[in-house]
């Protein structure tokens, strides 16, 4: 039982007891207090529910193990893009709940570190992710959605740098179980949403 379910259990026995301490003083007041009465059982079903690992989640998990990464990223002003490769671990995390990747490169002859955490809530409905780099003390939070027909899995969200803030839009081509391609969108000098980022993930 986590710490959710927990709360809503000491919550539910709070309720129970005033609702007790009522009847006994007030005979009359008790049918109403238990008009309020929380249904333990639906709500420890749809917790249950909340808490349970979908097809969303085994998608996911298609994503765990080692891969090289090709990355090109695009500068404003410069036709060409800059290439960096480096290498990604990808772990299944809370009994298939999460994906935990660890990403190790090279940027400007420096190493670069970098993790994210992905997931899927069930309440939401949304995909929801999370990523921390050795470039800055910020954790950028993203969230959206998978199209089936596509295999794309666009996320959202916003960029805090030194520079200000902007929103960004990832997209990722799920191309088979060995490969897939992340874009990363932001806008560009003339305010129109240029391409920043490419990156292709190998398993090997």
């Amino acid at each position: 039982m986590n710490l959710r379910r927990v709360a809503c259990a000491v919550a539910a026995v709070g309720l129970m007891t005033v609702g007790a301490f009522a009847e006994q003083k007030k005979p009359a007041a008790a049918k109403p207090a238990e008009k309020g009465m929380p249904d333990m059982k639906a709500m420890q079903e749809a917790m249950e529910k909340a808490a349970t690992p979908g097809p969303q989640h085994k998608m996911l998990q298609g994503m765990v193990g080692t891969w090289t990464t090709a990355g090109k990223f695009w500068m404003p002003g410069q036709a060409k893009p800059m290439e960096v490769s480096g290498t990604s671990e990808m772990k299944s995390a809370l009994d298939g709940r999460f994906v935990v990747e660890e990403h190790k490169s090279t940027w400007m002859n420096k190493p670069f570190t970098g993790m994210g955490l992905m997931g899927f809530d069930n309440v939401s409905q949304k995909f929801q992710s999370t990523w921390v780099d050795s470039m800055g003390t910020a954790i950028m939070m993203t969230e959206g959605t998978y199209d089936d027909k596509t295999k794309t899995l666009t996320m959202t969200g916003e960029e805090n740098s030194p520079m200000g803030k902007h929103p960004v839009k990832f997209v990722t081509k799920m191309e088979s179980d060995k490969k897939h391609t992340m874009e990363m969108w932001a806008p560009g000098p003339d305010g129109k949403d240029m391409k920043a980022m490419e990156i292709t993930y190998t398993k090997k």
